[in-house]
Protein backbone atom coordinates (compact mmCIF):
# COMPACT_ATOMS: atom_id res chain seq x y z
CA UNK A 1 0.00 0.00 0.00
CA UNK A 2 1.44 2.97 -0.88
CA UNK A 3 -0.93 5.74 0.20
CA UNK A 4 0.62 8.43 2.05
CA UNK A 5 -0.59 8.36 5.56
CA UNK A 6 -0.21 12.49 5.64
CA UNK A 7 -3.82 12.41 3.78
CA UNK A 8 -5.39 15.79 2.61
CA UNK A 9 -9.06 16.41 4.05
CA UNK A 10 -11.13 18.66 1.59
CA UNK A 11 -14.09 20.45 3.31
CA UNK A 12 -17.13 19.42 1.63
CA UNK A 13 -19.15 22.45 0.70
CA UNK A 14 -17.51 25.79 1.14
CA UNK A 15 -15.15 27.21 4.31
CA UNK A 16 -15.96 26.18 7.72
CA UNK A 17 -16.84 29.04 9.94
CA UNK A 18 -16.19 26.79 13.22
CA UNK A 19 -17.50 24.93 15.79
CA UNK A 20 -20.53 26.12 18.06
CA UNK A 21 -19.11 28.56 20.70
CA UNK A 22 -20.81 30.16 23.76
CA UNK A 23 -20.92 33.06 25.30
CA UNK A 24 -22.87 34.90 27.81
CA UNK A 25 -24.78 38.54 27.38
CA UNK A 26 -25.49 40.33 30.53
CA UNK A 27 -28.50 42.41 31.28
CA UNK A 28 -27.85 46.15 31.12
CA UNK A 29 -27.86 48.09 34.46
CA UNK A 30 -31.02 50.05 33.29
CA UNK A 31 -33.13 46.96 33.71
CA UNK A 32 -36.12 48.46 35.40
CA UNK A 33 -39.60 48.07 36.41
CA UNK A 34 -42.48 48.89 33.91
CA UNK A 35 -46.20 49.48 35.89
CA UNK A 36 -49.78 49.82 35.24
CA UNK A 37 -49.98 53.42 35.66
CA UNK A 38 -47.69 54.55 33.19
CA UNK A 39 -44.58 55.00 35.12
CA UNK A 40 -41.05 52.97 35.45
CA UNK A 41 -37.93 53.02 37.78
CA UNK A 42 -35.36 50.82 39.31
CA UNK A 43 -35.88 49.55 42.78
CA UNK A 44 -33.49 50.62 45.17
CA UNK A 45 -32.93 47.25 47.09
CA UNK A 46 -30.85 45.46 44.21
CA UNK A 47 -34.57 43.46 42.97
CA UNK A 48 -37.49 44.12 40.42
CA UNK A 49 -41.01 43.05 41.50
CA UNK A 50 -43.18 40.98 39.05
CA UNK A 51 -46.64 41.83 40.20
CA UNK A 52 -47.63 44.47 42.65
CA UNK A 53 -46.64 46.45 45.54
CA UNK A 54 -48.13 48.82 48.08
CA UNK A 55 -52.34 48.33 49.01
CA UNK A 56 -53.25 49.93 45.82
CA UNK A 57 -50.68 48.32 43.22
CA UNK A 58 -49.72 49.32 40.89
CA UNK A 59 -49.30 46.30 38.85
CA UNK A 60 -46.10 45.64 38.10
CA UNK A 61 -43.30 44.14 35.58
CA UNK A 62 -39.33 43.75 35.87
CA UNK A 63 -38.41 44.50 31.93
CA UNK A 64 -34.83 42.63 31.43
CA UNK A 65 -32.47 44.43 28.30
CA UNK A 66 -30.31 42.44 26.34
CA UNK A 67 -27.59 44.08 23.98
CA UNK A 68 -27.76 42.34 20.71
CA UNK A 69 -24.14 40.89 19.75
CA UNK A 70 -22.82 41.66 16.27
CA UNK A 71 -22.61 37.63 14.89
CA UNK A 72 -22.60 38.46 11.26
CA UNK A 73 -25.26 37.86 9.02
CA UNK A 74 -28.06 34.52 9.09
CA UNK A 75 -29.82 32.96 12.10
CA UNK A 76 -26.48 32.91 14.69
CA UNK A 77 -28.44 31.51 17.62
CA UNK A 78 -28.75 27.47 18.00
CA UNK A 79 -29.50 27.83 21.33
CA UNK A 80 -30.58 30.92 24.18
CA UNK A 81 -31.06 30.34 28.13
CA UNK A 82 -32.12 32.64 30.09
CA UNK A 83 -31.00 32.77 33.79
CA UNK A 84 -32.65 34.80 36.68
CA UNK A 85 -32.68 34.66 40.54
CA UNK A 86 -35.25 34.75 42.39
CA UNK A 87 -34.65 36.15 45.92
CA UNK A 88 -38.00 36.31 47.63
CA UNK A 89 -42.13 36.13 47.30
CA UNK A 90 -42.79 38.87 48.31
CA UNK A 91 -45.75 38.87 51.57
CA UNK A 92 -46.23 35.56 50.21
CA UNK A 93 -48.81 33.84 49.77
CA UNK A 94 -48.62 34.81 45.91
CA UNK A 95 -51.23 33.52 43.98
CA UNK A 96 -50.39 33.74 40.29
CA UNK A 97 -47.90 32.60 37.80
CA UNK A 98 -45.00 34.67 36.13
CA UNK A 99 -44.34 34.54 32.77
CA UNK A 100 -41.32 35.07 30.50
CA UNK A 101 -42.19 37.57 27.53
CA UNK A 102 -40.39 38.82 24.72
CA UNK A 103 -41.33 42.51 23.86
CA UNK A 104 -41.21 43.16 20.20
CA UNK A 105 -39.55 46.46 20.96
CA UNK A 106 -35.88 46.39 19.46
CA UNK A 107 -34.26 49.86 20.62
CA UNK A 108 -30.41 51.67 20.59
CA UNK A 109 -31.05 52.81 24.25
CA UNK A 110 -31.35 50.05 26.99
CA UNK A 111 -34.04 52.81 28.80
CA UNK A 112 -37.34 50.80 30.46
CA UNK A 113 -40.79 52.52 29.71
CA UNK A 114 -43.74 52.26 31.28
CA UNK A 115 -45.36 51.21 28.55
CA UNK A 116 -43.78 48.51 28.28
CA UNK A 117 -46.07 46.87 31.06
CA UNK A 118 -48.96 46.42 28.83
CA UNK A 119 -47.04 46.21 24.99
CA UNK A 120 -47.45 43.32 22.82
CA UNK A 121 -45.00 40.15 23.11
CA UNK A 122 -44.16 36.63 22.52
CA UNK A 123 -44.56 33.99 25.12
CA UNK A 124 -41.35 32.63 25.88
CA UNK A 125 -41.98 30.83 28.59
CA UNK A 126 -45.63 29.81 30.50
CA UNK A 127 -45.43 29.59 33.90
CA UNK A 128 -41.55 30.26 34.74
CA UNK A 129 -42.51 31.46 38.22
CA UNK A 130 -45.26 29.71 40.75
CA UNK A 131 -46.62 30.03 44.11
CA UNK A 132 -43.98 26.84 44.97
CA UNK A 133 -40.82 27.71 42.60
CA UNK A 134 -38.11 27.37 44.66
CA UNK A 135 -35.85 30.49 45.81
CA UNK A 136 -32.25 30.65 44.05
CA UNK A 137 -31.56 30.41 40.34
CA UNK A 138 -33.92 29.31 37.34
CA UNK A 139 -33.03 28.99 33.94
CA UNK A 140 -35.02 28.65 30.66
CA UNK A 141 -33.98 27.74 27.25
CA UNK A 142 -36.53 27.76 24.43
CA UNK A 143 -36.40 31.43 23.11
CA UNK A 144 -33.20 31.08 20.26
CA UNK A 145 -35.85 31.51 17.80
CA UNK A 146 -37.01 34.59 18.91
CA UNK A 147 -33.23 35.79 19.10
CA UNK A 148 -33.28 35.32 15.91
CA UNK A 149 -36.09 36.74 14.96
CA UNK A 150 -34.78 39.58 17.01
CA UNK A 151 -31.52 39.78 15.47
CA UNK A 152 -33.54 40.16 11.78
CA UNK A 153 -29.95 38.43 9.72
CA UNK A 154 -27.95 41.16 11.56
CA UNK A 155 -29.82 44.23 11.16
CA UNK A 156 -30.28 44.78 14.75
CA UNK A 157 -26.87 43.71 16.05
CA UNK A 158 -25.72 45.97 18.63
CA UNK A 159 -29.43 47.31 19.51
CA UNK A 160 -31.76 46.23 22.80
CA UNK A 161 -33.72 43.52 23.25
CA UNK A 162 -36.33 43.21 26.03
CA UNK A 163 -37.37 40.29 28.12
CA UNK A 164 -40.02 40.83 30.49
CA UNK A 165 -41.44 38.89 33.43
CA UNK A 166 -45.44 38.72 33.22
CA UNK A 167 -47.60 38.44 36.14
CA UNK A 168 -49.50 35.85 34.52
CA UNK A 169 -50.45 35.67 30.49
CA UNK A 170 -52.92 33.48 30.88
CA UNK A 171 -55.27 35.97 33.51
CA UNK A 172 -55.49 39.60 34.32
CA UNK A 173 -52.47 41.19 35.78
CA UNK A 174 -52.14 41.73 39.27
CA UNK A 175 -53.27 45.32 40.06
CA UNK A 176 -53.97 45.37 43.64
CA UNK A 177 -52.47 43.65 46.53
CA UNK A 178 -49.27 43.52 48.27
CA UNK A 179 -48.00 40.46 46.68
CA UNK A 180 -44.51 40.05 43.97
CA UNK A 181 -42.00 37.85 42.82
CA UNK A 182 -38.69 39.66 43.67
CA UNK A 183 -36.28 38.77 40.53
CA UNK A 184 -32.48 40.42 40.81
CA UNK A 185 -31.47 43.15 38.67
CA UNK A 186 -28.19 43.49 37.03
CA UNK A 187 -26.30 45.63 39.37
CA UNK A 188 -27.15 43.23 42.17
CA UNK A 189 -23.55 42.76 43.79
CA UNK A 190 -24.68 39.50 45.99
CA UNK A 191 -26.89 37.50 43.45
CA UNK A 192 -26.89 36.08 40.05
CA UNK A 193 -27.40 38.88 37.81
CA UNK A 194 -29.92 38.45 34.90
CA UNK A 195 -27.90 36.54 31.75
CA UNK A 196 -28.47 35.02 28.54
CA UNK A 197 -25.72 32.40 27.87
CA UNK A 198 -26.23 31.21 23.80
CA UNK A 199 -24.50 29.30 21.75
CA UNK A 200 -23.87 30.07 18.09
CA UNK A 201 -25.23 27.81 15.44
CA UNK A 202 -23.96 29.27 12.49
CA UNK A 203 -20.78 26.82 11.99
CA UNK A 204 -21.62 23.20 13.65
CA UNK A 205 -23.65 22.54 10.14
CA UNK A 206 -21.16 22.95 7.66
CA UNK A 207 -20.46 20.32 6.16
CA UNK A 208 -16.71 18.96 6.11
CA UNK A 209 -14.61 16.00 6.72
CA UNK A 210 -13.44 16.59 10.53
CA UNK A 211 -11.58 13.63 10.95
CA UNK A 212 -9.66 10.81 9.00
CA UNK A 213 -8.04 7.24 9.98
CA UNK A 214 -6.32 5.54 7.53
CA UNK A 215 -5.76 1.48 8.31
CA UNK A 216 -4.10 -1.02 6.17
CA UNK A 217 -6.58 -1.30 3.15
CA UNK A 218 -9.16 0.82 4.61
CA UNK A 219 -9.71 4.45 5.18
CA UNK A 220 -12.62 5.75 8.01
CA UNK A 221 -13.71 9.52 7.09
CA UNK A 222 -15.91 11.49 9.73
CA UNK A 223 -18.02 14.14 9.07
CA UNK A 224 -20.58 16.61 10.05
CA UNK A 225 -23.87 15.41 9.80
CA UNK A 226 -26.13 18.42 7.82
CA UNK A 227 -29.32 16.81 8.26
CA UNK A 228 -28.78 16.12 4.49
CA UNK A 229 -30.92 12.86 3.19
CA UNK A 230 -27.82 10.85 2.18
CA UNK A 231 -23.91 11.46 1.66
CA UNK A 232 -21.58 10.67 -1.47
CA UNK A 233 -18.04 10.00 -0.80
CA UNK A 234 -15.12 10.92 -3.48
CA UNK A 235 -11.04 10.66 -3.86
CA UNK A 236 -9.27 12.60 -6.54
CA UNK A 237 -5.69 11.85 -6.53
CA UNK A 238 -4.82 15.48 -7.57
CA UNK A 239 -8.08 17.43 -6.68
CA UNK A 240 -8.37 18.41 -10.48
CA UNK A 241 -12.00 16.12 -10.61
CA UNK A 242 -13.84 14.63 -8.47
CA UNK A 243 -15.50 11.92 -10.87
CA UNK A 244 -14.38 8.97 -8.23
CA UNK A 245 -16.67 7.68 -5.72
CA UNK A 246 -15.99 5.63 -2.81
CA UNK A 247 -19.57 5.25 -2.39
CA UNK A 248 -23.09 6.90 -2.63
CA UNK A 249 -26.28 6.82 -0.95
CA UNK A 250 -24.48 6.81 2.44
CA UNK A 251 -27.40 7.42 5.49
CA UNK A 252 -27.11 7.56 9.14
CA UNK A 253 -27.85 3.83 9.27
CA UNK A 254 -23.95 3.29 7.89
CA UNK A 255 -22.89 5.96 11.44
CA UNK A 256 -19.95 3.76 12.91
CA UNK A 257 -20.27 6.00 15.98
CA UNK A 258 -23.89 6.82 16.77
CA UNK A 259 -22.79 7.95 20.03
CA UNK A 260 -21.56 11.36 18.44
CA UNK A 261 -25.24 13.31 17.44
CA UNK A 262 -23.30 15.74 15.46
CA UNK A 263 -20.78 13.58 12.95
CA UNK A 264 -21.00 10.94 11.11
CA UNK A 265 -18.30 7.78 11.06
CA UNK A 266 -17.39 5.51 7.92
CA UNK A 267 -15.24 3.41 6.68
CA UNK A 268 -14.26 2.59 3.45
CA UNK A 269 -11.91 0.27 1.38
CA UNK A 270 -9.24 1.84 -0.43
CA UNK A 271 -9.14 -1.37 -3.18
CA UNK A 272 -9.57 1.28 -6.26
CA UNK A 273 -6.43 3.32 -5.73
CA UNK A 274 -4.54 1.09 -3.50
CA UNK A 275 -1.11 1.77 -5.20
CA UNK A 276 -1.65 6.08 -5.71
CA UNK A 277 0.90 8.06 -3.66
CA UNK A 278 -1.38 9.93 -2.76
CA UNK A 279 -5.38 10.60 -2.26
CA UNK A 280 -7.72 13.31 -1.67
CA UNK A 281 -11.23 13.10 0.00
CA UNK A 282 -13.94 15.23 -0.64
CA UNK A 283 -18.23 14.42 0.79
CA UNK A 284 -21.17 15.78 -0.87
CA UNK A 285 -24.60 15.73 0.30
CA UNK A 286 -26.56 14.02 -2.00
Amino acid sequence: MKLNNALLTILASGVATGLASSETITADVADASARANGASGQNTNNVLFAGSYYADGPGISPIFPFLLPDLGPGAPFGTATLTLELQSLLRAPVTFNGDIIGLERIDESPNVLGEDWGSDGTLLHDDFYTPTSPLGVSTTNDFAAWLNTQYADGANAGKFVFIRVDTNIDDVRVTTGRSAYTIATADNLDLQKPTIEYETGSGDKTLAITGVKHQAENITLTWRKTGAAFYIAKFSPDMTGWVSELDDNITDERDENPDDADNLTVTFPLSDIANAPKAFFRIEEG
